[in-house]
């Protein structure tokens, strides 16, 4: 059976790499850029909120003593904030990679089921992971699609029963009119687009 022209380009694969879906990009660098602020804000409020003492002494109108004790304590406190900063920021990239990642994934697969589906490949059943949790949402397209399969299937055997019984008219020589003619040769048209499992089986 003659199979349908490609409608829309076929879905490259890029489901070994970090970015599975175009729509992830733009999220990741939102969610990482949020999840580093959010951090980065926890992390001064803890460790500065233990050395406000310290700070107010040395802004502060204290002795020269204390103004230096508590120069030596910020010090060593910026040298951890600066250690931790690129830790905070990495981690956010990775972790905001992973989580888009777990959203692009199934936006991924629904994407492909759709474009073979608009290629009239209706054979073609949308899968999950177990962990999308999205069953009930495949099983409603799959079993959309199924229906669909089993019309055109159905359309395509009933067809060729009614040319066939057609010709039979037609050899003992009693006229078929041309509309009916043209009517089944645009069905068998329609149908040849779609790809699917024949009448019965």
């Amino acid at each position: 059976m003659q199979t349908a022209p490609s409608i829309t380009p076929a879905l490259a694969d890029h489901r070994e790499g970090f970015f599975v879906h175009r729509i992830q990009k733009g999220y990741v660098a939102w969610i990482g850029l949020l999840l580093f602020l959010y951090s980065a804000l926890f992390f001064t409020l803890a460790f500065y909120g233990a050395h406000l003492k310290p700070l107010l002494a040395l802004y502060g109108g204290g002795s020269l003593e204390e103004r230096q004790a508590a120069a030596d304590e910020m010090l060593m406190l910026s040298e951890t904030v600066w250690v931790a900063v690129p830790i905070l920021f990495f981690g956010s990239v990775i972790f905001s990679l992973i989580m888009t990642r777990r959203v692009a994934g199934p936006l991924y697969r629904l994407e492909e089921s759709m474009q073979h589906w608009a290629r009239g490949d209706l054979r073609w059943r949308m899968r999950f992971r177990q962990s999308d949790r999205l069953d009930e949402l495949a099983e409603s397209a799959n079993q959309a699609a199924e229906n669909i399969e089993h019309a055109m299937a159905s359309i395509h055997h009933y067809t060729h029963v009614i040319h066939t019984g057609l010709s039979k008219v037609d050899q003992v020589g009693s006229p078929i009119p041309v509309e009916v003619r043209q009517a089944i040769d645009h069905i068998n048209q329609v149908i040849q687009r779609f790809r699917y499992t024949p009448f019965g089986k």
